[in-house]
């Protein structure tokens, strides 16, 4: 009855995912094609660089992604489509495991209630936004569910070494199974190796530990607080674990170990700064724990309780379809291809480019693409200012012989409101550019690329 019930669960869980993968399969990001770029010069022996002709450079934070994407290149699969792909099998089989999980427990249908956490519009978004997140839940869930101790806990270090914010989280998920402390201790070390191994790494290529991501956006508390809190709602199922009184009961001991380690990954994430993607992909490898607690506390709540605690989770669902899941749903995926077509023929015969969103441009040119914000370029992303910010003094422009800089007008901005210059721009950094008198004497604007809602202004040098 327990195995019925079990595959029940994984299948409920696995639907609910699909379903929103498919609403949003039109969602990506434009980060998504940084990854794509090193994949295609590690696939053709360049090494990992963003620029065949640049430095190796780190410029992705799950140092293993970009290698992961190559092997497909190598084969001849489109890295977009490979990317997609591995992330929402991973997502699907984070669901299905998790489902399984809840259904094994026992009791009353209302354990399955947390499982409506899987609809929501963050998991459908990252299972297919073309980076790793999808993989990096699916990792969580496994080490989360597997039967052996110690493949769970490399399982969850794996995660830990794609997403160095995920340490706190897998350490507190490997120590949360019974055994001694020897054991536990055994298990902790376990999962903190494959981190290890991704900081050696780190240090031997690139002279860092941290991500290059760590320097070009400093972490500001002030950010991560609220992205944390915003990104909970979003998710809904916070609501089935707001149970002092259960979670204190002695029968709910594993469900305090994962709201502990779920708690470790939100302050670790507010802690980081979060993110400026949309729609809370940070927080999404703290789902399978949050869901199996929620699913733990609901096995002999009230049906009253958990109804309830339904009900806010579904309002909180509706609410992030609502807003951020409406603009997701939008055909982003088709607007990103126009602009890499357009842009194509707009950057043709440039050979340096600058550019705030290097994703597209990337993917438009194999020219070398100078990153406005740091994330590709080191001497850049120790300049002072966050990634949309950064001072860019114009001899950095002139060392790298950039002849076109590519900047996004402020999407407010029709009709009578823009300038000459071709702005407002959208961005800090891009506004001061403009604004520079060396860049005015020096270049001119010289085409648009437009798709969707997006405006980007063509300047090149006279």
């Amino acid at each position: 009855m327990r195995g019925a019930e079990g595959k029940l669960g994984g299948l409920v869980a696995a639907c609910l995912a699909l379903a929103a993968s498919v609403a949003l399969s039109r969602f990506v990001v434009d980060d998504a094609w940084i990854p794509l770029r090193y994949a295609d010069h590690l696939a053709g022996g360049l090494g990992y660089r963003f620029n065949a002709d640049g430095a190796v450079t780190d410029g992705v934070t799950p140092l293993p992604w970009a290698p992961w994407l190559a092997v497909w290149v190598w084969l001849g699969v489109p890295a977009l489509a490979a990317a997609r792909a591995t992330s929402l099998g991973g997502m699907l089989a984070a669901a299905w495991l998790t489902g399984c999980a809840v259904g094994r427990l026992g009791g009353g249908v209302g354990r399955f209630a947390p499982l409506v956490a899987f609809g929501a519009a963050p998991v459908g978004a990252w299972a297919v936004g073309g980076l790793e997140t999808g993989a990096v839940v699916a990792l969580i869930a496994i080490g989360l569910t597997a039967s052996r101790a110690a493949v769970a806990a490399s399982v969850l270090g794996a995660a830990a070494a794609l997403r160095p914010e995920c340490l706190p989280l897998v350490v507190v998920l490997a120590a949360s199974r019974e055994g001694s402390p020897r054991e536990r201790a055994r298990r902790v070390l376990g999962a903190i190796a494959p981190f290890v191994v991704v900081v050696a790494a780190r240090v031997a290529w690139f002279g860092r530990p941290v991500p290059l991501s760590a320097l070009a956006k400093p972490a500001e508390l002030s950010h991560g607080a609220p992205y944390v809190i915003a990104g909970l709602i979003l998710l809904g199922v916070p609501a089935f674990v707001l149970a002092p009184r259960a979670l204190s009961s002695s029968r709910h001991g594993t469900a305090r170990w994962l709201v502990a380690a779920v708690v470790t990954h939100a302050l670790a994430v507010a802690w980081a700064g979060g993110d400026w993607m949309p729609l809370s992909r940070l927080l999404l490898p703290a789902l399978p724990p949050l869901v199996l607690a929620g699913a733990h506390v609901a096995t002999d709540a009230s049906r009253a309780a958990t109804l309830a605690r339904l009900a806010v989770a579904l309002a909180a669902l509706g609410f992030a379809w609502a807003t951020g899941g409406r603009a997701a749903a939008a055909d982003i995926a088709g607007t990103r291809a126009a602009l890499i077509e357009r842009g194509a023929r707009a950057l043709e015969g440039r050979r340096s480019i600058a550019a705030l969103d290097v994703g597209w441009v990337s993917a438009a040119t194999r020219a070398r693409v100078v990153d406005l914000a740091g994330l590709t370029d080191p001497a850049i992303a120790a300049l002072p200012g966050g990634h949309t910010s950064k001072r860019i003094p114009p001899a950095f422009l002139d060392d790298r012989r950039v002849d076109a800089l590519v900047l996004l007008r402020r999407r407010a901005c029709v009709g009578t409101c823009v300038r000459d210059d071709g702005g407002p721009y959208e961005r800090a950094v891009e506004e001061r550019l403009a604004g520079a008198s060396w860049i005015q004497e020096t270049f001119i604007v010289d085409a648009t690329v437009s798709a969707g809602p997006l405006v980007y202004v063509v300047w090149r040098r006279r």
